[in-house]
């Protein structure tokens, strides 16, 4: 807390999606949006000056299949821009003190090509909701009725430190070859 000079875990709500659309912050979602609000006469808002609204509309409307752009910034297929929530790694507690854990989707456990959802706590693993998610990793409030009948709001001590996405579409382009992968066919 720079007022107070003093450590502060930050556990304010921040909510992340599932599946992610990342084509709207990109160099062709942000010149597909351009190019979209010259075609209806209206001039383009500078990036520093876009906000939530902005981005919201650039997510909604701006697709990799839509109106041709301007710029010289290659197309790639929509899958390219797809990615779906692989993990989360999450701390309960104070900022001197706690926890972590892990909420990690198992792609080999269950049906083929759907994953099951799994949390890695210490020495257990556990089957874990994909629904529990706004409960364990967004942080935020609790809001009850005490004994007296008092409205009560506490913190939650737990929230996402880390997430991790995925590609889940076709990104057009040869599969990552990590360099021990490429000592070894070298050798």
């Amino acid at each position: 807390d720079l007022e107070t000079m003093n450590r502060k875990k930050v556990n304010d709500l921040i909510a992340f999606p599932t599946d992610l659309n990342m084509f709207p912050y990109t160099e062709e979602g942000l010149q597909a949006k351009e190019d979209k609000l010259r075609a209806s006469g209206s001039s383009p808002v500078p990036v520093a000056e876009s906000n939530s609204e902005d981005i919201a509309d650039a997510e909604e409307e701006a697709r990799p299949s839509g109106a041709s752009t301007t710029s010289n910034a290659p197309r790639r297929p929509e899958g390219y821009y797809q990615y779906a929530l692989k993990g989360i790694v999450a701390h309960v507690g104070a900022i001197d003190r706690g926890h972590y854990c892990s909420f990690i989707k198992n792609p080999e456990a269950g049906t083929p090509g759907s994953g099951v959802w799994q949390e890695f706590n210490d020495r257990s693993v556990l089957p874990f909701s994909p629904e529990a998610i706004p409960l364990e990793c967004f942080g935020g409030k609790d809001e009850y009725v005490n004994s007296n009948g008092v409205s009560v709001s506490r913190a939650r001590e737990n929230s996402a430190y880390l997430v991790v996405y995925e590609r889940i579409g076709d990104s057009g382009e040869e599969p990552f070859e990590s360099s021990r992968q490429r000592l070894h066919s070298e050798s």
